[in-house]
């Protein structure tokens, strides 16, 4: 693995520290997921684990993907031990996940959600995280149309107010016909 830099699927840590919870669940949010080693130098060249860490550093790891990272996204994301230029590495394989991930300590905000943009942790904005959210949770948007209502003696009496404090004006005669209710 010598000398081969990082690359939009390959993530190198030297050591393990604290934004392995970032990388993950911007992997967990890009289309082709990835892989992040640990005991990589950013150019490629392996270091190793250090002797006698290697257990330690594979339980961190674990604690990272299972208690760091919301929702759940142990189906998607796997450690594994393995040896490069005979030295010990920790390699987690990620795939593309099917809902928003992000890491637990910050939320759903901009600095708890990212996606992978080359070699890079993007943050997403409000707005993407608010559409990437809804598109996670594979439900077909109504037409309010469409929709029945139970209670059929409808007034919008709220959604008046509304329109009133916005200055937008309406004939209560034409109301429904107008708005399309």
């Amino acid at each position: 693995m010598s000398n081969k830099d990082e690359t939009d699927k390959n993530e190198y840590k030297e050591i393990l520290n604290d934004s392995l919870p970032k990388e993950i669940e911007a992997f967990l949010n890009t289309e082709g997921g990835g892989h992040i080693y640990i005991g990589v130098k950013k150019n490629g060249e392996v270091v190793g684990i250090e002797d006698g860490k290697l257990d330690k550093v594979m339980l961190r790891v674990a604690d990272v993907i299972t208690d760091q990272v919301l929702p759940k996204c142990t189906e998607f994301v796997h450690a594994h031990h393995e040896i490069m230029d005979g030295k010990d590495v920790i390699q987690i394989d990620i795939k593309k996940g099917v809902k928003l991930y992000y890491q637990k300590k910050y939320g759903m905000t901009p600095k708890g959600c990212h996606y992978r943009v080359g070699t890079k942790c993007q943050e997403m904005t409000p707005e993407e995280i608010e559409k990437r959210f809804i598109a996670s949770l594979n439900i077909p948007e109504p037409d309010i149309c469409e929709m029945e209502s139970r209670n059929q003696r409808l007034t919008f009496k709220i959604f008046k107010i509304y329109l009133n404090e916005q200055n937008i004006s309406y004939e209560n005669e034409t109301f429904e016909e107008t708005f399309k209710l």
